[in-house]
């Protein structure tokens, strides 16, 4: 049996995922945010491989993926075990490589493999996701990168990622107080008058961030946001907004990944 572990707020990752398992085969997908957030995480030594997949936010990894690393057992997996990892992202992969075999280290537990997948970006705060054309050749592009990538993990081939000092010090640094912050930017998002209060966003929401007014019947945020921008990316009339900035941006979420596949339980 293979597992992959994942976290996915607009459905690249859980895409990516998808596609490990299915070229693998005998593999079961567990969603990081389906765990509970106290749960020990247990490795079972007798896995063929265990793959741990997420995004890369501010450089480093979302601080959901953080803490499941923190709740592995330790040494609960032998160093023959094939761990890999694998980071998808809008671009660079940051400091998340060197966050993710640092943790897993302390832990003393071995990153065998890391690999790298460039997804559309969909942090819209920053900017709207590319348009169509350049979409699909980044869809095309990552099908030739996951071959790539599975081939090695089926010959179990080790590829650890590339770490330059102090770069990836300074990096590790720099994402992790990032990452800090993102908690309260939730503070930013509001709904115009599209909202039918279907409650979507409460629904996709990993970390139960959002609830639904009793009286408004309007979104609240409480605080804690892992800013994965689920909500906003798959409200069903974009009646969610972030600042003002969202107002003229298209809306992304990865096109064969429906609401209810980041939701599961939750739905």
């Amino acid at each position: 049996m293979n597992k992959i572990y994942y976290f996915s707020g607009t459905g690249n990752t859980l895409k990516i995922a998808r596609d490990f398992a299915e070229s693998l085969g005998n593999t079961e997908l567990i969603s990081i945010s389906e765990l509970s957030p106290v749960q020990e995480i247990v490795l079972n030594p007798e896995d063929e491989t265990i793959g741990i997949f997420c995004p890369v936010y501010c450089f480093g990894i979302p601080h959901i993926v953080q803490e499941f690393l923190l709740r592995i057992k330790d040494g609960c997996i032998p160093k023959t075990t094939y761990l890999y990892a694998v980071c998808t992202s809008g671009g660079m992969k940051g400091a998340a490589p060197a966050m993710i075999e640092d943790i897993l280290a302390e832990k003393k537990i071995r990153l065998t493999a890391l690999f790298h997948i460039v997804m559309p970006s969909c942090y819209l705060p920053l900017a709207g996701p590319p348009g169509r054309h350049r979409i699909e050749k980044i869809f095309k592009n990552a099908t030739h990168t996951v071959a790539e990538a599975t081939e090695k993990v089926k010959i179990r081939k080790r590829t650890r990622p590339l770490r330059i000092f102090p770069i990836d010090w300074f990096g590790k640094f720099v994402a992790v107080r990032a990452i800090s912050y993102l908690e309260k930017y939730d503070k930013y998002f509001w709904t115009d008058d599209k909202c039918n209060s279907c409650g979507t966003c409460a629904k996709v929401c990993p970390v139960h961030n959002i609830s639904i007014d009793s009286e408004t019947k309007r979104p609240v945020w409480h605080g804690h946001c892992e800013q994965c921008m689920g909500c906003i990316q798959f409200c069903p009339n974009s009646a969610l907004q972030f600042r003002k900035v969202s107002l003229k941006r298209c809306r992304y979420h990865h096109p064969e990944v429906t609401a209810k596949d980041i939701a599961g339980s939750r739905f």
